[in-house]
């Protein structure tokens, strides 16, 4: 199946440039070291809420498009409502009150991790994957929130410009509950324990491997945009799960990471909605960039 993408405007700030700017500021890099949970979470909510300065000028050409909305502002909405405990439970408000927690599952045992690799390389692994398959891993693995759209065949830049600015300030927000929780846990990549003879051809991201940070915001992103449109939601959710399973076929993610990962972002696209929707007041930003975006799906 041909997907073809909307191409970005020029002046939208690159989402993974950012998220590896976030990245190389909070100083977690080193892959498998030892993690310091109070320090890195301070550090990463810091990283997040504070413009990287290799993104400056991209997002003053942004604001000179759209001076009335900062995508970069309208994530840190999101952003302050959300925490990260010590064993990487993510809790955001809930709309009735109270908090959301999302626990993750215990992973002390090292056998269940390896027993989650060797299933991964055994049954999912694709060692020599199609032309057509290796181009859209590698697409969804520069790009994923464009991958998503490609579900919707009528969205456009110019007619959805504020919809695309949106699914930039969902993965922002998401990028920081996604790196802290993967930095607690700090779970080895599968590339820790290949088979004889294995070699992956998808290079392995530098960090912790669980959560799925592409299942989290593919997730989230089906979820927003399925409210955004008000239709095609089982074709977002396929899509959604495919970007998952994708990264288990070129041996980079477990089913652990994906499973959860995609759980977390059903929740926190969930939470997004309702930041906008039923919580306005406190998340001002947020709320009039997601009005602005379910404008544009307003039939005429």
């Amino acid at each position: 199946m041909e997907i073809k993408t909307p191409r970005r405007p020029p002046y939208r700030p690159p989402l993974r440039r950012l998220l590896l700017e976030i990245e190389t500021r909070s100083e977690c890099r080193s892959r498998y070291t030892e993690p310091s949970p109070g320090s890195i979470g301070q550090t990463q909510r810091a990283a997040c809420l504070v413009l990287p300065a290799a993104v400056q000028a991209d997002l003053e050409r942004f604001n000179a498009h759209h001076p009335e909305i900062n995508v970069l502002l309208a994530s840190q909405d999101l952003i302050r409502n959300m925490d990260v405990g010590p064993q990487g439970e993510v809790s955001m408000p809930a709309p009735a009150g109270g908090r959301v927690v999302v626990t993750p599952p215990d992973l002390s045992d090292p056998n269940k991790i390896d027993e989650a690799i060797a299933h991964m390389w055994d049954n999912v692994y694709v060692p020599n994957p199609s032309d057509q398959l290796r181009d859209e891993i590698q697409l969804q693995a520069v790009d994923l929130e464009l991958w998503m759209v490609a579900a919707l065949t009528e969205m456009s830049t110019q007619d959805h410009s504020h919809t695309l600015d949106l699914l930039d300030a969902l993965s922002m927000a998401l990028g920081w509950p996604i790196f802290l929780t993967k930095y607690q846990l700090n779970v080895r990549r599968p590339d820790t324990r290949l088979p004889a003879g294995v070699e992956p051809w998808l290079t392995t991201p530098p960090h912790a491997s669980f959560p799925s940070g592409h299942a989290c915001i593919a997730q989230a992103v089906a979820v927003v945009l399925a409210d955004l449109t008000g239709y095609r939601g089982s074709l977002l959710q396929e899509q959604a799960t495919r970007i998952a399973r994708n990264r288990e076929v070129a041996g980079v993610h477990t089913a652990l990471d994906s499973d959860f990962g995609g759980r977390l972002g059903t929740l926190l696209g969930q939470y997004a909605i309702d930041a906008a929707v039923r919580d306005a007041e406190r998340n001002p930003r947020w709320a009039m960039l997601y009005a602005r975006a379910a404008a544009e799906w307003v039939e005429p």
